[in-house]
């Protein structure tokens, strides 16, 4: 089955990349700072541009901010710079024992003008996912194709992007620069998320003495009996889950479903919750230098 993931992989990158070559690469000015037992720094957002044929010139948009997510999109040159047309994304993330993948229409507009030898990035049209297209699951030997992987991956998104609305309406930060790693933008995702999501996976009797859950918590002890449910062979704290979540929330932390959501796809729940940042205050008048160039 390893050998089937990768193979499928190959051929998506060579169906998308056998006609082209790549012609240009831009990568932004503001980095991430340096990660422990990194050797640089990586650039918050990177911007590739290949010939497609030499009917039309295509680009993907990467950032460290979104590893799970690639923007592909069109370059249409202007006098001034070229504006870039996103049109489709696609996600991929994996964990030990499978992945999640899929792929979404989008849309959105950037122009980018030279200044010097500079490219300043404006945000014309705002980046937004629409319909997906396709989606695939693996859950160990469990595999999810076509329509039924199309509606699971679907609803993964969905619940991502909610619970990291939720999140931020809670004052958790609007983004994290690496998913364990303190950098820049302070301490590491899974650090911050996991003990307000899933405090029984960090020792809950610890983060309650040491007065880290959510304030409503220490509020209402005592109102609710203590009382657990099993679910995804795990038990959950449904006093917690009562007075910490909202009502359509409450279901999918008790079944066990917003944890699987996490454990299968980490990388994917990290870059869905960055991704709204980066678009509306890290881009922004961004400034992009052209490193490389192939004839």
């Amino acid at each position: 089955m390893r050998v089937y993931c990768i193979l499928s992989i190959l051929l998506v990158f060579i169906l998308l990349f056998s006609c082209s070559t790549i012609s240009a690469r831009y990568k932004s000015g503001t980095t991430i700072a340096r990660e422990k037992g990194q050797t640089g720094k990586k650039n918050i957002a990177v911007l590739t541009q290949k010939q497609e044929s030499g009917k039309k010139t295509i680009a993907t948009f990467t950032s460290p901010l979104f590893p799970a997510v690639t923007i592909y999109g069109e370059i249409e040159e202007q006098e001034y710079g070229f504006v870039y047309y996103m049109t489709k994304v696609r996600l991929i993330a994996n964990w030990p024992n499978g992945w999640t993948e899929g792929n979404y229409e989008a849309s959105g507009k950037l122009l980018f003008t030279k200044v010097d030898e500079r490219f300043t990035c404006h945000i014309e049209d705002p980046f937004k996912l629409w319909d997906i297209t396709s989606g695939e699951i693996r859950y160990y030997n469990i595999y999810y194709r076509k329509e039924d992987g199309l509606v699971k991956v679907k609803n993964r998104v969905d619940r991502l992007c909610e619970i990291s609305r939720f999140l931020k309406e809670r004052g958790l930060s609007p983004v994290y620069g690496h998913i364990k790693q303190k950098t820049m933008y302070g301490p590491g995702f899974t650090g911050e998320i996991i003990p307000f999501l899933f405090p029984e996976r960090k020792n809950f009797s610890k983060l309650e003495k040491e007065g880290l859950l959510p304030d409503e918590y220490y509020k209402t002890k005592g109102n609710f009996p203590v009382q657990t449910v099993w679910g995804a062979d795990l038990s959950w704290r449904t006093d917690y889950t009562s007075v910490v979540f909202p009502e359509h929330l409450v279901p999918l932390r008790n079944s066990g479903t917003l944890w699987r959501d996490y454990e299968e796809a980490p990388l994917l729940f990290f870059s869905l919750y960055n991704i709204t940042w980066f678009f509306d205050t890290a881009i922004h008048d961004e400034s992009f230098i052209k490193i490389s160039e192939e004839e």
